[in-house]
């Protein structure tokens, strides 16, 4: 910062300008704060909404047809269910059918194996 003289009968007049754009300085951190906190907000807007996106097109729904979703919801609601509980339940039946595949999978091998050792048992 460059130092600056200043005539002694001026000095009032100068910390008057100096407190002045001290205030303007102020009102302009407290417009930009406003302003990074309003582009933080649509930040945390836009990674809401993709992950709702997200999560709509991982139960088969999408957000060019967030109709159906509502119109599903509210028939839920209607029939006096608790969407939440039939949320969790469909994916626990979701879990079972992915166990309900592998134990499959894993049957089709033991067969195998067996057959395979029956084959042999004889000999």
């Amino acid at each position: 910062m460059q130092k600056t003289t200043i005539p002694l009968d001026n000095l009032l007049n100068h910390i008057k300008q100096q407190q002045d754009e001290l205030q303007k300085l102020k009102e302009e951190i407290e417009k930009l704060g406003a302003i990074l906190e309003w582009k933080n907000v649509d930040i945390q807007t836009i990674d809401e909404y993709k992950k709702l996106e997200e999560d709509l097109e991982k139960y088969g729904f999408s957000m060019e047809s967030p109709r159906k979703l509502v119109s599903v919801l509210l028939k839920i609601n209607q029939l006096g269910y608790d969407a939440l509980k039939i949320i969790k339940e469909l994916a626990r039946i979701k879990s079972l059918k992915h166990t309900e595949r592998l134990l499959k999978n894993n049957c089709i091998t033991l067969e195998s194996c067996a057959a395979r050792y029956k084959q042999l048992l004889p000999l």
